[in-house]
């Protein structure tokens, strides 16, 4: 009885995995797929990349991603914990903010790599800034 319900688990758990895989790669828009295009052109392959939006962008790259959200996860020094090699900041100034006052030198001028824009204009706007220099950066 036992391994039947393990069973039954394990099938509605990877039912419920591949609905939402097919659903994210046939719902994803040109506009999501042209930044994660801009995005694998300016972070290294196998980088690490850290950020609200680091998941979605990396879809498709070599890149790897973790997620960050203020107050939810990752949010204790998560450049000394993580050692990311690219960090993408939303240009809301919420995410700024707390930018700036929990990791200050992450968003230094020198560390800017570029700009991605995922959905019809400026609908969400990041900024992406290096942050290890282990690999060879393009």
């Amino acid at each position: 009885m036992q391994d039947r319900k393990r069973l039954i688990a394990a099938l509605a758990f990877a039912a419920v995995s591949g609905f939402w895989y097919v659903k994210t790669w046939t719902g994803t828009t040109w506009s999501e797929r042209n930044a994660s295009h801009q995005f694998a052109a300016l972070a290294p392959a196998g980088s690490l990349a850290l950020g609200d939006m680091a998941p979605q962008l990396a879809l498709g790259s070599t890149v790897r991603a973790a997620p960050f959200q203020a107050g939810l996860s990752n949010d204790v020094r998560p450049i000394e914990t993580l050692h990311p090699d690219i960090v993408i900041v939303d240009r809301h100034p919420a995410w700024r903010t707390w930018w700036m006052m929990y990791e200050p030198g992450a968003l230094s001028p020198e560390k800017y790599r570029g700009t991605v824009t995922v959905g019809p204009p400026a609908a969400c706007v990041a900024d992406m800034y290096r942050q290890s220099v282990n690999r060879t950066q393009p």
